[in-house]
């Protein structure tokens, strides 16, 4: 994700591709993968519904927990853990850790 806008010049594309702030989701995500991880992205989403739950915070859907957790290992914060577990449809899925 950058900051710049399609009408800025290159330069401000170059400095927005170095600079990288978590959402508030994805910090909350990336915060769950290092005290869950290894963890699912079910096992992220029940964490984070808990945690949500708990302080009244706005819960996103599943679809956008796991677009977030993508985001963080597209920037190298969350990576495969090489695990694989059964999801709750009986489907193998990957289990995440944070990067080292």
């Amino acid at each position: 994700m950058t900051a710049a806008r399609r009408s800025d010049p290159v330069t401000s594309h170059e400095a927005a591709a170095t600079v990288w702030q978590p959402s508030e989701v994805q910090a909350v995500v990336l915060s769950i993968v290092r005290e869950h991880g290894p963890i699912c992205d079910d096992g992220i989403y029940q964490e984070y519904a808990r945690r949500a739950t708990r302080s009244g915070a706005p819960l996103p859907t599943p679809a956008s927990v796991r677009t977030r957790r993508k985001e963080l290992e597209k920037n190298r914060l969350v990576q495969f853990s090489g695990i694989y577990t059964l999801s709750p449809s009986l489907r193998r899925t990957q289990e995440w850790s944070a990067a080292e």
